[in-house]
């Protein structure tokens, strides 16, 4: 399969994407018609003020890979101009994808139809298209280098890109405040704070922390390794600026809490992340523990205790057998993604990308725990092992919450800590694979 015709294929799979979560949670409601087009035809703009703000951003970035990998899928291996000529292509098939879509949302109640949601779309598809066309080309040429690269040079390379895209994140939904009266407002909030945004539930906000801290460890190893070619008072100035600016720039954003607590978690976590890299070598894959050994397992346990006590907790539970029911009803009921579809496009982004992230680890910690059978078909077993693990754990969290207060079992969850797993294992083997 060329590289063209994988672009294609991605490019068709997140339209897909994009067109089921646009119409989650799937509450068809036949409408005639000659109904449904005056409807259309009424289609007006919405007053969205700035708690709406970043739903309108959100749906732009979700449809923004359409336009990056359409584009690629075109103009892949082809002159530059060949990105500027697919750019009007792929940008009108987006719009008339967006179109589509929020024709057909008035048949999906309670869907919000609007002219907010066709522009944010379109403009989506248009700034992929324009990223690609004005830098597709040194994105491949640098993915070359780090598929060529091996041993330090390979993960140096991994990991500047690693903390380009955890700074970039961090700007996300990109709701950014437009006025000094949109900033009071934000500080009125309790959106910039000490420690905690006032209201955070204390499972939440630990979680976040612990979680800020182990996102922001591969950096610090990333800085540890250049600590020893470039000085580490220079390295650890760059690091205090890293976490620093990572944080005060979440204050001109207005979904974003800014705390002092939260770059304090990432400076703690590119401080361990640095400690790792000078106990470590470049082949440090190759030096680990025997990965059958005890202590592997004890380190796997530890972590899913650690990871269900934070998603357990504060363990209120549940005693209205009514609404256990209704709970055990739903989780077996509910669609695909519909748990997340209450509340904003970004909280349910995050919400996915932290159980991806959970078991991303527990996947890590897992192939390490394996990596001894020196026998493929006994790997093979113990990769099935772990994911039906993975299964297990999953199912038995999604479980408990049916008898907690204010939660949500969802099944889908379950599927998505099976996905984390799955890559946690892969990026370990491949990692090492080009570590050795």
């Amino acid at each position: 399969m060329g590289a063209r015709v994988r672009w294609g294929l991605a490019a068709v799979v997140w339209t897909a994407v994009a067109a089921y979560g646009s119409l989650v949670p799937l509450r068809y409601t036949p409408l005639p018609w000659d109904e449904a087009l005056r409807d259309f035809e009424r289609i007006r703009w919405l007053s969205i003020g700035l708690g709406g703000r970043q739903d309108w951003v959100a749906n732009g970035l979700v449809f923004l890979p359409i336009g990056l990998l359409g584009t690629a899928a075109l103009s892949w291996n082809r002159p530059p101009i060949a990105a500027w000529v697919a750019f009007p292509l792929v940008t009108a098939f987006g719009t008339a994808v967006a179109v589509g879509l929020e024709f057909l949302q008035i048949f999906f109640p309670p869907r919000t139809v609007s002219l907010n949601d066709i522009v944010s779309e379109s403009l989506g598809v248009f700034a992929g298209c324009f990223l690609w066309a004005t830098a597709g080309s040194r994105a491949a040429r640098w993915w070359g280098r780090v598929r060529a690269a091996r041993g330090q040079a390979f993960a140096e390379e991994l990991l500047a890109a690693y903390a380009l895209i955890l700074l970039a994140f961090s700007v996300l939904p990109c709701d950014v405040v437009l006025s000094h009266d949109e900033l009071d407002q934000k500080i009125r909030m309790g959106r910039v704070a000490w420690a905690f945004a006032p209201g955070t539930p204390i499972r939440r906000a630990v979680f976040g922390k612990l979680a800020l801290a182990a996102l922001h460890a591969p950096v610090g190893y990333f800085l540890g390794r250049l600590a020893a070619r470039h000085g580490l008072i220079r390295v650890l100035a760059c690091g205090v600026f890293y976490a620093a600016f990572g944080e005060l720039i979440q204050l001109v954003i207005y979904s974003r809490t800014a705390t002092a607590l939260d770059a304090c978690a990432a400076f703690l976590g590119l401080g361990a992340g640095a400690v790792w890299a000078r106990w470590t070598v470049p082949e440090m894959y190759k030096e680990l523990p025997s990965a059958g050994s005890l202590g592997w397992r004890v380190v796997l346990g530890a972590y899913c205790v650690a990871v269900s006590f934070l998603y357990l907790w504060p363990f209120r539970w549940e005693t209205d057998p009514a609404a256990i029911a209704g709970n055990w009803e739903g989780f077996f009921s509910r669609v695909p993604f519909a748990g997340h579809y209450v509340g904003t496009e970004f909280a349910a982004l995050t919400n996915i990308l932290a159980r991806l992230i959970a078991f991303t680890g527990f996947g890590v910690v897992a192939e390490f725990a394996c990596s001894a059978a020196r026998d493929l078909r006994a790997r093979g077993l113990r990769v099935q092992g772990v994911l039906l693990a993975a299964v297990v754990w999953g199912f038995a969290l999604e479980v408990s919450q049916i008898w907690l207060v204010g939660r949500v079992a969802d099944l889908t969850d379950v599927v998505l800590g099976v996905v984390g797993a799955a890559l946690g294992m892969t990026a370990v083997r491949w990692f090492g694979d080009r570590m050795g």
